[in-house]
């Protein structure tokens, strides 16, 4: 996996279709542009595959499960709200979190 910043990005090693890795970019826009971050289900059905089959290709082309990105996505985005927020609660919302023990949790993991 290579990354840019925290965000995992897609691995050009990896020997995947080029319709599958059109599928999984476009399931990483999706995850990145949703609040909350779309279900497995949701995902590989917008792909036309099973979530079985969804969640390998998707490992094998960006080194992490859909649900790890999207977490990593909204790590990133509480620090980067917590630059600019006057309360630590106001990030954690901003960044798309529901509750403070929710990003408690993601930020400890």
């Amino acid at each position: 996996m290579t990354t840019s910043g925290m965000l995992p990005t897609m691995d050009t090693s990896q020997q995947i279709r080029p319709e599958a890795r059109r599928a999984i970019e476009r399931a990483c826009r999706l995850i990145e542009t949703s609040e909350p971050a779309p279900s497995l289900a949701t995902l590989a059905r917008e792909a036309g595959l099973s979530p079985a089959h969804f969640q390998r290709l998707f490992v094998a082309a960006v080194g992490v499960s859909p649900k790890a990105y999207g977490t990593t996505l909204r790590r990133k985005r509480l620090l980067d709200a917590l630059d600019g927020a006057p309360r630590v609660a106001d990030a954690i919302f901003e960044a798309g979190y529901t509750a403070s023990s929710i990003a408690y949790r993601d930020s400890t993991a």
